[in-house]
């Protein structure tokens, strides 16, 4: 028989209609966002020239655009808290995009393939029984009590996907990225971030600063570090009256609102560069389906928890 979780904890269900129908709006409000978001992702998907470097920014809208229908998912059900690591996630998108998008797109694009094809060889090797640091992981894996007992994904034919990404980094189109990488690490950088090449910023705060978001990194990128990297448990999950429940709707209106002001940067950003002619549409569509929940969303506070 499955256990029952303790109510006070983890409530199974919303007893409040008011709640549970302003929880539904605002989810449907970010799943129009993302039903539309698959458009403009067509659009500039068509329009897309067929060059290597368009990878990084479409697959990178794509991911915004699944990030976005979880936040959706979790917002209905009030699952709150866990929306800030996708939120978090969100906003490095946009940031890695508006950098792309800003000037010398190609060469950007070019330089964030290339660093995440070394990122990938760094895990291969890992992987690899034959090479020196998949013996070394090996070992680790041995010696931990918790990975030992878990099944890590190896994928086959590992040294063939090494030496075919150590080739991939030999075609002409990698060729200028990955010389700028070598020498960064020749110069003492040992894993040089992508958006650093070629004289770009050092830290993800000076890029913000470069694509003039920085109060955005400020507000929402070091708040929510905490819930990514689990270290905010205490501020807001404890009260006088004892530890506060799961699935606590208190900032889903915040969350709802953020969530849809990144998408519309997103997706604006995108379309002034693949298909500026496409912007009416977007007015269009802001004005016809989801101006007056956002602009809501904006105003005075509509779910009230203690």
């Amino acid at each position: 028989m499955p256990t029952k979780p303790v109510p006070d904890i983890l409530p199974e269900s919303i007893d409040d209609a008011e709640l549970a129908n302003a929880l539904r709006t605002f989810s449907g409000a970010i799943g129009e966002t993302v039903r539309f978001g698959t458009h403009v992702l067509k659009w500039c998907a068509d329009k897309a020239t067929a060059g290597v470097e368009q990878a990084p920014l479409l697959l990178s809208f794509r991911y915004a655009i699944e990030l976005l229908d979880s936040i959706s998912i979790l917002v209905e059900q009030s699952s709150i808290d866990p929306c800030g690591v996708l939120l978090r996630a969100l906003v490095e998108i946009l940031l890695n995009t508006q950098y792309m998008l800003q000037a010398d797109t190609k060469r950007r694009a070019m330089s964030f393939l290339v660093c995440h094809r070394h990122q990938k060889l760094r895990w291969y090797r890992k992987l690899c029984p034959t090479a020196q640091e998949g013996k070394q992981f090996e070992a680790q894996v041995t010696k931990d009590r918790v990975a030992g007992k878990m099944r890590i994904p190896r994928p086959p034919k590992l040294e063939q996907r090494i030496a075919n990404l150590q080739a991939l980094l030999n075609r002409p189109a990698y060729l200028a990225a990955e010389a700028e990488y070598q020498r960064l690490r020749s110069a003492g950088t040992h894993k040089p971030r992508w958006y650093s090449l070629f004289g770009g910023p050092k830290k993800l705060e000076q890029l913000a600063h470069k694509v003039g978001l920085t109060a955005v990194y400020q507000v929402v990128y070091r708040i929510l570090s905490g819930l990514t990297h689990g270290t905010d448990i205490i501020q807001g999950k404890i009260s006088p009256g004892g530890i506060h429940q799961i699935r606590l709707p208190r900032d889903a209106q915040t969350v709802t609102q953020n969530a849809m002001t990144f998408a519309f940067e997103l997706y604006r950003s995108f379309i002034r560069y693949y298909v500026p002619e496409r912007e009416r549409d977007f007015d269009d569509w802001y004005f016809r389906e989801v101006r007056t929940i956002y602009t809501a969303l904006s105003g005075r506070q509509i779910i009230h928890v203690v």
